[in-house]
């Protein structure tokens, strides 16, 4: 009996212990191959020319949005969420575009407050959103 035991727990301790799975890309791959594909322009591919436009413009939406949300302009909220949700579609970010989908919804009903908690889930995920198609900048450089 006692060599039984030892044989489960030693048999235990041998198997490793399984491995997180990596978080899933908030960028379709689908839509980065496509921009990779699409002919370059100069010595950077498509990717990284979109790529730059998308980091540089975002934080200007980003930031009149958080201006509209402050000051309760909720046409001005519509209009800048609607422009964001096509950035994002752009690069492949779906998940932070149907995220601004809903917050362009929530500016159209004005339900300023329900943006505002919305908008809080949008920036945390704009931030790995950011981060992922720096690394797929890289990877195509």
């Amino acid at each position: 009996m006692l060599h039984a035991v030892i044989a489960r727990w030693l048999a235990a301790e041998s198997q490793p212990a399984p491995q997180p799975s990596p978080p899933p890309s908030l960028l379709d791959p689908g839509t980065l191959d496509a921009l990779r594909a699409l002919p370059r322009r100069g010595p950077k591919d498509m990717l990284s020319h979109i790529a730059e436009l998308y980091l540089s413009d975002s934080r200007g939406l980003v930031d009149t949005i958080e201006r509209a949300l402050d000051v309760g302009q909720a046409v001005d909220l519509a209009r800048a969420a609607h422009a964001w949700r096509s950035y994002n579609g752009n690069v492949g970010a779906h998940a932070l575009a149907g995220l601004c989908r809903e917050l362009e919804d929530k500016a159209r009903q004005g339900n300023l407050a329900a943006a505002r908690e919305l908008f809080a889930e949008i920036r945390a995920l704009h931030d790995r959103v950011r981060e992922e198609l720096q690394l797929e900048m890289r990877k195509s450089a």
